[in-house]
């Protein structure tokens, strides 16, 4: 049946879409926290300096 078989693309093409999104999501939450994380081992050495001279 026509309409059995275009409900079926529609799913597998819904749940491709889906994962995709999902796979995007990931890589953009993974590269964010890479950034902030090199931001502030780069900065480690200035924040100790800003610390111990009591900079708040």
């Amino acid at each position: 049946d026509i309409d059995a078989l275009i409900n079926q693309v529609l799913d597998n093409l819904i749940i491709m879409l889906t994962t995709l999104a999902s796979l995007a999501m990931i890589a953009g939450i993974v590269i964010i926290a890479n950034a902030v994380g090199l931001a502030m081992l780069e900065r480690q050495r200035e924040i100790g300096i800003l610390k111990s001279v009591g900079y708040t």
